[in-house]
């Protein structure tokens, strides 16, 4: 990155040794010297909407900014402008003038979904209605983030942090502080940064942003920034997201996004994604009919979970209760655990949700310690209502699984698994029964 990249034009009037303690840097760990690099770890998206806001707030015409790089409207002609946070949930909110009222959505940890989109644009109608001039922006990391079909109408544009930052710096006035004008080069050379790990290729290979990222500086920066959680959840995401998109399309309305399953109605699918233990997260949960355990009415659901390297086979209850790892003579494990393990080992079981006398767990040495630890537990859980049996991802992805294929062979899983849902349900219901008598 050269210098001359950051400098407004014309711009000759910065004393260079503030310009270089900005924070003008070009390599990832040069920026922990950055003071913005290091403010933005207090709340990450947060703190680039509050960063927004006070430039805005500060010296207005920088709004120009946002307009000119979405194609929008930018003659101010002397308007006031006047941005707000978090209101009404909406990230930033600014009024310009008397008629023009202006909705960012800020998307730099998350990818935007349609339903969320079109419940903000029906929230910023209810604001000061006489404003008869509604515009509204999503702003997300890279261009790519940008998925238009996910836009609820055509009131939305799309701009991205890189195009926003720089016409930031170029809108910033002749007059302004010094000290201000340093201070937005080094947020502008922070979201730099966070685009080249953002757009590098290593990002889209599972979990590189994770345990199985070794060394180097690139690693080193994101666990200082803490910003390896940033984008192991945009990988699951990614991910969820196309999973999601190939099952609508299949099953239509019957699939749900990011949907609870505390939420989610009998016979219905929820894609889902996150970031746990540092690393992503993908999984599907499918609740299985009017199949409820007794005097609840939420369904139990089976479905599949991946995690880091982990490819899991569950059953999700919707009581707790005590679990035990593994029915052993003499023990007295709770119903909810002997009927998963029932169905686990039933031969009877279809190969899409558990491969009959398949034992839990990857058996070669590479799997790392933690794992090896836990390699003797054949029926593991998470909590008291979350009953798994794993096996490699590998075994359904392959090795050096990138985020395309990873989403194809998922996708491939979960079709065959709600092919054969009727059957596991009855075999699930088979197991319950006994436990009734």
């Amino acid at each position: 990155m050269e210098r001359g990249e950051l400098t407004r034009k014309g711009d000759n009037d910065i004393d260079e040794a503030l310009y270089n303690a900005g924070g003008i840097m070009t390599e990832f760990n040069d920026l922990k010297h950055s003071p913005i690099a290091n403010i933005s770890l207090a709340s990450k998206e947060l703190f680039h909407s509050n960063f927004l806001a006070w430039v805005f707030n500060t010296y207005p015409t920088t709004i120009n900014a946002v307009l000119s790089s979405a194609g929008l409207d930018k003659s101010l002609s002397g308007e006031t402008v006047e941005v707000t946070r978090e209101e009404r949930n909406l990230d930033l909110v600014a009024r310009i003038g008397r008629r023009r009222l202006l909705v960012i959505e800020n998307k730099l940890k998350s990818l935007p979904y349609k339903e969320q989109l079109d419940r903000y644009e029906t929230i910023a109608k209810k604001i000061e209605p006489s404003r008869d001039s509604r515009e509204f922006i999503l702003l997300t990391l890279t261009p790519d983030d940008c998925d238009r079909s996910q836009l609820p109408s055509g009131y939305w544009r799309c701009i991205d942090y890189g195009t926003l930052s720089t016409a930031l710096l170029e809108q910033m006035p002749r007059d302004a502080s010094p000290y201000h004008v340093a201070t937005v080069k080094d947020y502008v050379t922070f979201v730099r940064c966070l685009l080249h790990v953002a757009s590098d290729e290593s990002r889209h290979t599972w979990n590189s942003a994770g345990s199985s990222l070794k060394g180097g500086t690139d690693a080193e920066w994101l666990r200082l920034h803490k910003l390896n959680d940033l984008f192991g959840k945009r990988q699951g995401q990614k991910v969820a997201a196309k999973v999601h998109e190939a099952l609508a399309r299949r099953f239509g309305s019957q699939v749900e996004w990011q949907r609870p399953p505390r939420h989610l109605e009998a016979s219905k699918i929820s894609v889902y994604s996150g970031f746990s233990n540092s690393q992503p997260l993908v999984g599907i949960f499918c609740a299985l009919g009017e199949h409820a355990w007794p005097d609840n009415d939420i369904p139990v659901g089976i479905g599949f979970q991946v995690q880091g390297e982990q490819f899991r086979s569950y059953i999700e209850w919707p009581r707790p209760g005590h679990l035990a790892q593994k029915p052993n003579e003499g023990s007295r494990p709770s119903k909810t655990a002997a009927i998963a393990w029932d169905l686990f080992c039933d031969e009877r079981c279809p190969v899409s949700f558990w491969p009959p006398g398949r034992e839990s767990g990857p058996e070669d040495e590479s799997i790392d310690e933690r794992s090896k630890k836990r390699r003797h537990k054949t029926q593991c859980r998470f909590g008291v209502q979350f009953q798994y049996r794993y096996r490699p991802l590998s075994e359904i992805a392959g090795t050096d699984v990138t985020l395309d294929n990873l989403a194809k062979a998922l996708i491939e899983h979960a079709e065959s698994l709600l092919k054969d849902l009727e059957q596991i349900e009855s075999l699930l219901q088979d197991h319950q029964a006994r436990y009734e008598k």
